[in-house]
C-alpha cells in the first residue's frame, strides 16, 4: 500500500521537475559525447576546408599574455566567478580570452585564431543548485561561453576570498578593469538575533592553455583570405564553428573527453527515477 500524505502532490511537482532538469543537461552532455564520437581525428597536413574538423596537436607559438586570474603566460584562458550568498554558491560571470596560436601534430602546421568569437563575458545560463551546492558546478566538466565550450582535466579554484578579506592585487586590477564583471552583492547573515550584513564570499576558478601544450580542438577549418582553390593545409585557417554550432578545446584526449561526458548516462537514470517517484505520488491512497 502507498502512504500519501497531503504534501505528495508538492513533492511529485518537484521531483518532476527536477527530472525534467537533469534530463535537459543530460541531453546536453549526451550531444556533446556524440560530435565528438562521429567526428574523425584529421591530421594537419590533411586539413583542408570543411565545416567541422577534430585535431590534436601541440601548441607551439602564439600571442601570448597574462591570464586575469592567475597570471600565468598563456595563449587562452578560460575563468569564472562565484559568489556565495544566503542561498548558496553562484556563478556570477565566465569568461574566454584567447589569442590566436599555430598547432603542430608532426605532419603540418596550422593557425587557429578564435579569439572574435571568445572575447565576450557573460553571465552564466541558469544553474542547478539544492541546498546550498552548486550542482551545475559539480556535474560540470567545462565552461561554455555562447557555443564555444572548454574542457579541462581541472578546474580548480585559483583564489577564494571571504568577506573580510582584501583582494589580492591581481584579482582587484582584474574586476576594477572589467566592466562585466559585477560588484560584491550584500547579503544579510543570520548571527543569534542580529542580523549583519557583509559582502559575499567569491572564489575564482581558471584554467590556461599555454604553449607547449597538447590540446583538443573541434572547430571549422576555413580558407584565408587570399586562397585559391582548391584548398591546401598551408591556406588553412582554424576557427570556431559558425551558426549555433559548438567549438571545443580541451587540454585532454578524445579519449578521456568522451569518458566525461559519459556521466550523461547517470543524468538519465537519475531523471527516470525522479520522474517516476513524481508521478507516483499523484496516485490517490
Amino acid at each position: 500500500m502507498i502512504m500519501i500524505s497531503f504534501h505528495a502532490p508538492v513533492v511529485g511537482t518537484v521531483l518532476l521537475i527536477a527530472a525534467v532538469l537533469t534530463g535537459w543537461y543530460s541531453r546536453r552532455l549526451h550531444r556533446r559525447q556524440s560530435i565528438i564520437s562521429k567526428t574523425p581525428t584529421t591530421d594537419l597536413g590533411q586539413l583542408s576546408e570543411a565545416p567541422i574538423v577534430e585535431v590534436q596537436a601541440e601548441v607551439i607559438d602564439g600571442e601570448t599574455f597574462d591570464s586575469p586570474i592567475g597570471n600565468k603566460e598563456c595563449v587562452l584562458s578560460v575563468w569564472e566567478v562565484d559568489e556565495y550568498d544566503d542561498t548558496g554558491w553562484e556563478t556570477r560571470v565566465s569568461g574566454i580570452d584567447a589569442r590566436p596560436f599555430i598547432l603542430d601534430d608532426g605532419t603540418g602546421q596550422t593557425r587557429v585564431d578564435i579569439e572574435d568569437q571568445v572575447k565576450a563575458k557573460s553571465n552564466s545560463e541558469w544553474e542547478i543548485n539544492w541546498g546550498g551546492l552548486d550542482i551545475d558546478r559539480m556535474l560540470s566538466v567545462g565552461v561554455s561561453i555562447d557555443d564555444v565550450y572548454c574542457v579541462f582535466d581541472e578546474f580548480s579554484v585559483e583564489h577564494s576570498v571571504s568577506s573580510d578579506c582584501e583582494l589580492p592585487p591581481q584579482i582587484a586590477a582584474f574586476e576594477s578593469a572589467d566592466p562585466d564583471i559585477p560588484e560584491r552583492s550584500e547579503s544579510i547573515i543570520k548571527l543569534g538575533e542580529m542580523d549583519l550584513e557583509s559582502k559575499s564570499k567569491r572564489r575564482y576558478f581558471e584554467e590556461t592553455i599555454t604553449p607547449g601544450q597538447e590540446i583538443y580542438l573541434l572547430c571549422e577549418a576555413t580558407a584565408t583570405g587570399e586562397t585559391t582553390h582548391p584548398t591546401g593545409p598551408d591556406d588553412i585557417v582554424l576557427k570556431s564553428r559558425q551558426g549555433e554550432e559548438l567549438t571545443i578545446i580541451s587540454d585532454q584526449t578524445q579519449t578521456d573527453i568522451i569518458a566525461d561526458f559519459n556521466q550523461y548516462r547517470w543524468g538519465y537514470a537519475a531523471a527516470g527515477i525522479m520522474a517516476l517517484i513524481g508521478l507516483i505520488s499523484f496516485i490517490p491512497s
